[in-house]
């Protein structure tokens, strides 16, 4: 669910109920269920602590809120609304109070526009269409810095808009995505500091982030206005996506999706991590599996075991029911369960390494 008001209502709903007053925290366990955040809801508000930075400039604050006025203009006003349409010219997206990813969709789509807007508004017939003119004209102008700014900013933050489709598709958006959302996020910030200390960042195949050079127009004071407003919103991103670190559950899904296994982990992440990314992962499912199977035996002999009769009369005790417990071998019991457990995991494991071979 992208939207953070929704999300935190069922967050409230599903979650603050179970633990009354205790406010829970991301992937916490409560019980058998853990607690984890969606991948929209994150983005959105790592972006949104992007866009609130950045509106704390003044030239940013003054573009967007132009941007925002003119496509309410649009919408609101049956004459510009009309004209445009006569004209072809898209309508600026709809504003948002909580999706915050929506403020670079209006940005975008007004600059990929910009230049058919501004010659429609001159050509507007100055007597036919004063009111039209005297709605829009103090909002569709830009100077030169402005649109250079917003344009570096707008390619910047695409990696945002593009993860927030991406995790709109139900293919895509379920657990193993999670680790690669991670890394390549943390990636994203590493080569913002770099960007920010003034380095070039090289174009390399694969995923392009040599847009932190911006235009040779834009100074680095420039640029650091945007790349300070992305810095700022790296706390938000360790709040939420930190605690993936730690919980190898995550690490566990990918490597049980037949899409994905070591290969994923390999790509985003470096090999002296991965072995203890393994590591985690092996540990973890031995004991799951070793929980599951006891659990299951534990049924089966409880369900094997007569009902025991009533404590009216305690001359009924009969040893058969409950045996010497000095002749339980607790210890090989479990040993079994281990072995039992361990087998079907380890057949995975060594299918994935022919695989990879």
């Amino acid at each position: 669910m992208g939207n953070a008001k929704n999300s935190d209502s069922l967050q409230k709903s599903l979650v603050y109920d179970y633990l009354n007053t205790i406010k829970p925290s991301g992937h916490q366990m409560f019980g058998k269920v853990r607690f984890i955040r969606c991948g929209n809801y994150v983005l959105n508000l790592v972006f949104g602590r992007i866009v609130k930075s950045l509106r704390e400039d003044r030239l940013f604050a003054e573009a967007f809120s132009k941007v925002t006025r003119l496509e309410k203009i649009m919408r609101r006003s049956t004459a510009v609304n009309a004209s445009l349409k006569e004209h072809d010219l898209p309508l600026i997206p709809y504003e948002s109070q909580t999706i915050w990813i929506y403020t670079w969709r209006q940005v975008t789509v007004f600059f990929q526009n910009y230049p058919a807007y501004w010659e429609w508004f001159k050509a507007l017939d100055t007597k036919s269409h004063t009111h039209i003119i005297n709605r829009v004209q103090s909002v569709i102008g830009f100077d030169e810095k402005t649109i250079q700014m917003l344009t570096y900013f707008v390619e910047c933050c695409d990696i945002f808009t593009e993860l927030d489709s991406a995790f709109q598709n139900d293919e895509f958006n379920n657990l193993p995505q999670a680790v690669p959302l991670y890394y390549i996020l943390g990636h994203y910030y590493k080569l913002c500091l770099s960007a920010f200390a003034g380095n070039h960042i090289p174009n390399i195949s694969g995923i392009d982030f040599s847009y932190f050079n911006g235009r040779e127009c834009l100074s680095l004071d420039d640029k650091r206005i945007v790349l300070q407003a992305i810095k700022d919103s790296y706390s938000c991103y360790q709040d939420h996506l930190c605690d993936l670190e730690v919980n190898p559950l995550f690490y566990v899904a990918v490597l049980l999706d037949p899409t994905a296994k070591q290969d994923k982990l390999r790509e985003v992440m470096e090999a002296d991590e991965l072995t203890v990314r393994i590591s985690e992962v092996n540990s973890f499912m031995r004991n799951y599996l070793k929980v599951q199977r006891f659990s299951c035996a534990t049924e089966q002999e409880r369900r094997k075991i007569p009902k025991a009769p009533s404590n009216e009369n305690l001359l009924s005790f009969n040893i058969r029911v409950a045996p010497d417990p000095s002749k339980h071998t607790r210890l090989a019991a479990e040993a079994e369960y281990n072995d039992a457990s361990s087998e079907e995991w380890e057949r995975y494991q060594r299918a994935c390494n022919r695989r990879k071979l």
